[in-house]
């Protein structure tokens, strides 16, 4: 298996799972929103926020982690 097809299979699992979480996220704010007497645009837009929010932070996660294997991988006095 070569590289770039060990990197696209990871950005469409990426994609599928990052779907998968946010229409989650989306449909139970939206069920518990308008059974709780919200309007349901209201509900929708307080679920697409927290969705929106929860994959900001698994986002901003990951990216640390990359970039701090990324430095301790680097070898010292190589550019």
């Amino acid at each position: 298996m070569r590289a770039d097809d060990l990197a696209g299979a990871a950005r469409e699992l990426g994609a599928a799972l990052g779907i998968a979480v946010v229409g989650t996220v989306l449909s139970v704010r939206v069920a518990s929103g308008t059974g709780h007497g919200a309007t349901a645009v209201t509900a929708f837009t307080d679920g697409t926020a927290l969705g929106y929010r929860i994959a900001a932070g698994v986002v901003l996660v990951v990216g640390a982690a990359v970039v701090s294997g990324l430095r301790a991988g680097a070898r010292p006095g190589v550019t």
